[in-house]
């Protein structure tokens, strides 16, 4: 997931990039292109965790770590 979001933050850094020198041919400012790269990196996380597309981010564990080693009082003793 993280190398499509990269991809998808790099490709609309340079629609940015592109769409800003046509419109602004005298502009050289980088902080637009950049920042929409950044938020449709963002943007493409969440949307992939709120479609459940990403593993959670903790699995339950196998192993019962917090259950009780003792046995339980209610049994009967003989």
């Amino acid at each position: 997931m993280a190398v499509l979001t990269g991809f998808i933050a790099f490709g609309t850094w340079l629609v940015a990039y592109g769409v800003q020198s046509l419109v602004f041919p005298g502009f050289k400012d980088g902080r637009f292109p950049v920042g929409a790269g950044f938020a449709a990196g963002v943007a493409s996380l969440w949307l992939a965790e709120r479609f459940d597309l990403v593993a959670p981010a903790q699995t339950p564990p196998v192993v019962d770590l917090y259950g009780k080693d003792e046995p339980d009082e209610r049994e009967t003793r003989a």
